[in-house]
C-alpha cells in the first residue's frame, strides 16, 4: 500500500485544514466570551446609570419640596412681620389719639371690663 505524492499533499492539506478549524473554533470561543463579557459589562453599566438617574430624580424632587417649604416659610415670615409692623403702627396711632374704651369712661362710670 503505497502512498503517492498526491496522497501526501492531500493528507498535509487535511492536517492544515484541521489545524485551521481548531484555531478558528478557539478564536470563535474567545470572541463569544468577549461578547458575553461586553454584554454583561453593558448590563451592569446600564443598571448603574438607571440607579444614578433614579437617585438624581429623587434628589431633584426633594429640592423642589424643600424650595416650596422655604417659600412657604418666607411668606409666613413676611405675613408675621407685616402683622407685627401693622400692630406696632396701629398701637402708635391709637396711643396719641387716646381712644376711649367705653362711652362711660368719659363720665367716669366705666368698669374694668369695657363696654
Amino acid at each position: 500500500m503505497g502512498h503517492t505524492h498526491k496522497d501526501l499533499i492531500e493528507y498535509n492539506k487535511l492536517r492544515k485544514y484541521r489545524a485551521q478549524v481548531i484555531s478558528l473554533e478557539s478564536e470563535l470561543l474567545e470572541h463569544k466570551q468577549q461578547a458575553s463579557n461586553a454584554k454583561n459589562k453593558y448590563a451592569d453599566w446600564n443598571t448603574e446609570l438607571q440607579k444614578k438617574l433614579k437617585e438624581l430624580r429623587e434628589e431633584k424632587k426633594n429640592w423642589f419640596l424643600e424650595a416650596a417649604a422655604l417659600r412657604t416659610a418666607q411668606k409666613e415670615t413676611q405675613v408675621s412681620d407685616f402683622r407685627g409692623n401693622l400692630n406696632l403702627a396701629f398701637g402708635r396711632l391709637i396711643q396719641p389719639i387716646g381712644i376711649v374704651r367705653c362711652s362711660r369712661e368719659i363720665t367716669g362710670g366705666c368698669d374694668q371690663g369695657g363696654v
